[in-house]
């Protein structure tokens, strides 16, 4: 069974400081449906291409990892 995750880049515009992780996941709650809010939230940068492009396929082995370690 897969359990939503969120991940927050760390930009310029850092927001780690305004936002907590359940602070983000009560807001998902009260604002989407429970069930496709998320279980936890990570925050840090995200895998892009040369053109800006986030690579999918390299975020979901960085949140596999974990699991299989």
């Amino acid at each position: 069974m897969q359990s939503p995750e969120s991940v927050v880049p760390l930009g310029g515009w850092s927001i780690k400081g305004v936002f907590t992780e359940a602070a983000l996941i009560a807001f998902c709650q009260e604002n989407i449906s429970r069930f496709k809010a998320p279980k936890k939230v990570i925050f840090g940068p995200l895998p892009t291409t040369s053109t800006g492009k986030i690579q999918k396929f390299l975020l979901r082995q960085q949140l596999e990892a974990p699991l299989t370690a």
